[in-house]
């Protein structure tokens, strides 16, 4: 009797069964190397940070790495924060040297300009830079404005940061019209790198006062006031200890760090 050739779907499907045993034993076999560790098996760096306030925002995140050029960095999984503001950084490794390097994280603070000297920029300035003590915080990009109802406008100022520094609380002036900054903590209209810092983001105000078609005179007159800034504290001192670790920590200037 002839017999009979196995038909060419049979042969595919056979490769295919093949194939998917072959690709699948490295990851079984490597399961131990690949699969996430427990907590305790982290890296958990606690940092406490003297006199801290609990005004103060979340700014850079901590760096750790195994060398003192950074270039071999633990990668971070867990950030916690108690109430009276230790921060426990837990991070995962692939082998833990005697000697780990840091740099310490950065906060944020508001600071408080005065009410009877408040910094102002006027909108009609070709500069609309905003200083403070004779230094440029940040500057005014562009001023837009959007109508969403009869009378009833948003209007977005970009701000592009100079120093690290970033608006918190701000009014835009226009004429009679005293407008307050609709955006805060909760509701940020910035962003923080860990390599740049501030980046430029839009304040927002909400303008609803009449029925006027268009306020772009208005606002070509008009003058941004800040109340209060958020600025980077790299000079809070922080203390920097491993919490389940036996390592030798050596801290950083972050500045060198990028």
């Amino acid at each position: 009797m002839k017999r009979s050739e196995p038909s060419v779907a049979s042969f595919f499907l056979s490769l295919v069964l093949v194939l998917a045993v072959i690709l699948s034993f490295p990851f079984w076999s490597g399961w131990k190397l690949y699969r996430a560790k427990d907590s305790d098996e982290l890296l958990t760096l606690k940092v406490v940070f003297e006199n801290f306030d609990p005004s103060y925002y979340q700014g850079r995140e901590l760096i750790a790495a195994a060398d003192p050029a950074f270039e071999d960095r633990f990668l971070l999984v867990d950030v916690k924060i108690d109430e009276d503001g230790t921060h426990f950084y837990s991070f995962d490794y692939t082998e833990l040297p005697k000697t780990i390097y840091v740099t310490p994280p950065t906060l944020l603070t508001p600071v408080s300009v005065p009410d009877s000297e408040p910094i102002v920029v006027s909108l009609d300035s070709g500069e609309r830079g905003a200083f403070l003590d004779g230094q440029e915080l940040f500057r005014i990009a562009s001023v837009e404005h959007t109508k969403i109802a009869a009378g009833v406008f948003h209007i977005d100022v970009a701000v592009a940061p100079v120093l690290d520094a970033f608006p918190l609380r701000s009014e835009l002036v226009l004429g009679d019209v005293v407008l307050e900054q609709k955006n805060s903590l909760e509701n940020p209209v910035f962003s923080y790198s860990d390599t740049d810092g501030f980046q430029e983001g839009k304040v927002r105000f909400l303008y609803n006062t009449g029925a006027k078609d268009d306020i772009s005179d208005e606002i070509g007159h008009g003058q941004f006031v800040v109340r209060e800034f958020l600025r980077s504290c790299d000079e809070i001192k922080s203390e920097i200890t491993s919490e389940n670790q036996t390592v030798n920590i050596v801290v950083k200037d972050r500045k060198n760090v990028v």
